[in-house]
């Protein structure tokens, strides 16, 4: 299973289903497809710092915003983390807020985003030759 499977799976949730149930779980497969770039990336480069004493996923998105100080790349990296943590509050309201009007857009927006991290990373793991 990799990050571009959850983003597949959103993608697939919104073009067969209309629901907002399905929407809500098309924003959540689309955030972790977004957050597991975002892990891979940290697992995957040798100088990734990670705070263990934060959040598991607070501790991904900080060890991928240090890496951008220093890194080639720190643009894509700090575009990279922004976009995965917008998803996380999208997925937040998804499952938590159940009386929120959820609708078909806040989905596709979610998945939109989680594409552009997932492009972000492949071109980062691309550049700069992370197996």
């Amino acid at each position: 299973c990799t990050a571009g499977d959850f983003v597949g799976i959103a993608e697939r949730i919104l073009a067969s289903e209309n629901t907002e149930i399905a929407w809500r779980m098309a924003a959540g497969r689309a955030y972790y497809g977004a957050f597991h770039c975002c892990h891979n990336l940290i697992h995957r480069h040798p100088a990734a710092i990670i705070d263990e004493t934060l959040p598991a996923h607070e501790r991904i998105y900080k060890a991928v915003n240090v890496m951008s100080n220093g890194a080639l790349g720190a643009k894509e990296l700090k575009s990279l983390a922004y976009k995965a943590k917008n998803i996380r509050d999208l997925r937040v309201d998804a499952d938590y807020n159940l009386t929120l009007d959820f609708r078909r857009e806040l989905a596709e927006q979610a998945l939109e985003s989680a594409k552009i991290v997932l492009e972000l990373y492949e071109q980062f793991c691309a550049t700069h030759k992370l197996s």
